[in-house]
């Protein structure tokens, strides 16, 4: 969500910086940043004018920590479009809920760059995760040290940690 948003924010295309949340309140960061604050009245949301407008990254980052407390990958997995590995992009995520790898937490990877075979027509992917809560992102491996990650035939990625079968790749619009 952050690397998305962060991308998103440096583009100044603010409009299409949303998040749904858990119960499926959707929270855009230009709502926020024209000084309107969250408020939750038993697991309803809604929004209340409490600051002045302001699209400093400061306030970026604050919105930022409000999606980062009431979205997960259960609702990043919902609000993201479903996408064929046939057709996967830069930008595109692999993400499983936590009821999905049976594990309280889940988890979601980014690809961030690609290269193509063009004889082939194979992908091999370079994929970028943080943790929980989101902290520095940096680029993971396969099982033997390498960068490049290409997926199997049914289209898994294998991470040196972590492994995402191809139907639960998303794209964020």
């Amino acid at each position: 969500m952050r690397l998305w948003a962060e991308y998103l924010y440096y583009r100044g295309e603010y409009d299409r910086i949303k998040f749904n949340f858990v119960n499926g309140f959707e929270c855009d960061y230009v709502s926020y940043a024209e000084g309107n604050r969250l408020h939750v009245d038993d697991k309803i949301c809604y929004w209340y004018k409490d600051a002045e407008e302001d699209y400093s990254y400061e306030t970026f980052r604050k919105y930022m920590d409000l999606v980062h407390n009431y979205a997960n990958t259960t609702s990043l997995q919902k609000q993201a479009e479903p996408v064929s590995c046939d057709d996967i992009r830069i930008g595109d995520i692999f993400v499983m809920t936590a009821a999905q790898m049976n594990k309280s937490l889940g988890h979601a990877v980014i690809a961030v760059d690609m290269c193509v075979n063009k004889e082939t027509g194979e992908k091999l992917l370079l994929i970028a995760e943080s943790t929980t809560p989101a902290s520095e992102t940096y680029v993971v491996t396969d099982r033997d040290g390498n960068v490049w990650i290409r997926l199997d035939e049914s289209g898994t990625l294998h991470t040196s940690t972590w492994s995402c079968p191809g139907e639960f790749l998303r794209r964020l619009r």
